[in-house]
């Protein structure tokens, strides 16, 4: 997927554009007689279609004969309520996703040019229609079904060279049921981010895996804050906790004389138990000072006070040691530094092509 942003001038960024008299009604005019020249196929409405709209006004597409949309066949479409239908596209594939949109066969028509067909006839039905906030957007197109239809040969002078607008209508636009020139404006031109040229992404990337890094660094195993507490076992448990990288078994335990609650991440000692602990067993244990001076108190454990093990001795025989707590933290630096490399060249990446561009 690409994105592009591309700076604007002055001229450019400005929303509409509106052009002189003569040329915007040629234009319009041009490219509404092209769009139906290039309609390789017509429909003549054979019965009231359905939908949301009033009866009055659905029974005054009977009769229409108009052009189907990029000169295409029926289609299968996903379709919704001129009344009821979501706002924008994201709300429409919200709804596709969940299943909300029916799914239905017919010809389409762009709205623009059923509407101007619809106003030679029925003015006051076209106006219903101009007014649907859902249909404004210039590539809005109508179903409709194959039973409520049929195909019909194109109306004479349907030409490219038939397309030029007459002078009546460049003189006379309302005469000609063309809109006036300042409510004729030329497209937007919209600014478009690329994953290729813009820095955006990349630098925020970065920005993320540095936060990320640095949270993790001040929640590491420091060896020179690390401290020795002894005493007895007292009591001790095992538990699974679930992650999105498994199940890990943690061990909790608590030592006489000491009301915090001492706990292991037992992948550091092979996901067993010692030999010799049980209930009685002379601990030593290596924790953060700063944690025994001020234990932890998890939101959803109140009352319980825990500081965390990084070294465990039982009995004299050493489980693990901080030292290998710490090389267990350096295995786990290794995809942060990978991804902070690629953050940072795909960053300079696209700061060299906007400074080459």
């Amino acid at each position: 997927m690409s994105f592009t942003l591309e700076p604007l001038n002055r001229q450019q960024a400005t929303d509409e554009t509106i052009c002189s008299e003569s040329l915007a009604t040629m234009l319009f005019a041009f490219e509404r007689r092209v769009r139906a020249a290039m309609a390789a196929q017509y429909i003549r409405i054979v019965a009231i279609p359905p939908g949301e709209a009033p009866l009055w006004v659905r029974e005054k597409w009977v009769g229409l004969r108009l052009p189907v949309a990029d000169g295409q066949g029926p289609r299968d479409s996903y379709v919704s309520g001129v009344l009821s239908g979501p706002r924008n596209r994201f709300l429409a594939l919200v709804r596709r996703v969940f299943g909300n949109l029916s799914k239905q066969s017919g010809y389409a028509v762009y709205v623009r040019d059923a509407i101007g067909e619809l106003d030679k006839v029925a003015p006051d039905a076209a106006a219903w229609w101009r007014n649907a906030s859902r249909l404004r957007a210039p590539d809005r197109k109508l179903l409709f079904r194959t039973a409520y239809c049929e195909l019909v040969k194109p109306p004479c002078g349907t030409d490219i060279q038939s397309a030029r607008p007459s002078q009546r209508e460049i003189a006379n636009p309302a005469a000609a049921g063309l809109p006036p020139a300042s409510q004729i404006r030329m497209p937007r031109k919209v600014a478009r981010i690329s994953l290729t040229r813009s820095p955006f992404v990349p630098g925020l990337m970065l920005v993320l895996f540095l936060l990320a890094g640095y949270l993790n660094w001040s929640h590491s195993v420091h060896p020179e804050r690390q401290v020795a507490v002894h005493g007895n076992l007292v009591d001790w448990s095992v538990y699974n906790v679930s992650s999105k990288g498994g199940s890990h078994r943690k061990l909790q335990m608590r030592m006489a004389g000491y009301t915090e609650e001492f706990r292991i991440d037992m992948d550091r000692m092979g996901n067993r138990l010692p030999a010799g602990f049980a209930k009685g067993a002379a601990i030593d244990i290596t924790a953060d000072a700063a944690q025994l001076a001020s234990p932890l108190h998890p939101l959803f454990e109140p009352g319980v006070a825990i500081v965390w093990v990084n070294g465990l001795v039982v009995d004299g025989v050493t489980a693990f040691a901080v030292g290998d707590v710490v090389d267990h933290q350096r295995k786990q630096w290794m995809p942060w530094f990978m991804m902070v490399a690629m953050a940072a060249a795909y960053l300079a990446y696209t700061i060299i092509n906007r400074w080459r561009g």
